[in-house]
C-alpha cells in the first residue's frame, strides 16, 4: 500500500495535491465562504411546502450547489 502511494505521488507530483490548498486566501475563496451560509439558508426556506415551490425547482436549486 505504501508503494502504491509512492508511485501515485511520483506519477502525479505533489503540485497537484497542493494546488487547491490556498483557496481560502484568494478572492474566489472569500466569496465562496461568504455566500455559502446565505445559500444554505435559502435552500432551507424554499424547502417548506407552504412556499409552493415545484419539486423540480427545489431539486434544481439544491443540485446547483454540487457545481459550486
Amino acid at each position: 500500500l505504501a508503494t502504491d502511494a509512492t508511485n501515485f505521488l511520483s506519477t502525479f507530483g505533489t503540485d497537484n495535491l497542493l494546488s487547491f490548498s490556498d483557496q481560502g486566501q484568494n478572492l474566489a475563496g472569500i466569496f465562496f465562504q461568504s455566500s455559502l451560509l446565505p445559500y444554505l439558508l435559502f435552500l432551507y426556506f424554499i424547502s417548506f411546502r407552504g412556499n409552493r415551490i415545484p419539486n423540480l425547482g427545489n431539486f434544481g436549486f439544491q443540485f446547483l450547489l454540487v457545481f459550486v
